[in-house]
């Protein structure tokens, strides 16, 4: 399901910074819910999927900040689809 985008492309693609991308990947950053649904809407990826591979990861279990947890385990898996990985980039 990867698209292999370059960091650079996924940026413009979703109209964010590369560095703005490099802190997702980083967890500088926790991406706002309609950056999730646009970025899933940029990789045709949909929420629903998007949402059952990152509860299956076991990493979004409920807790006081489970909002944020959430969004940054979406946002990891959106990276991991578009073909990014931090170590890489």
């Amino acid at each position: 399901m990867r698209s292999g985008l370059r960091q650079n492309e996924l940026a413009a693609r979703l109209d964010v910074s590369p560095t703005y991308i490099s802190m997702l990947e980083n967890d500088r950053r926790d991406p706002s819910w309609s950056f999730i649904c646009r970025s899933c809407d940029a990789l045709g990826t949909p929420i629903p999927l998007l949402l059952l591979l990152a509860s299956s990861e076991g990493e979004a279990a409920p807790n006081n900040d489970s909002k944020t947890r959430v969004q940054r385990d979406l946002s990891r898996m959106l990276l991991d689809l578009s073909g990014n990985e931090a170590e890489t980039l």
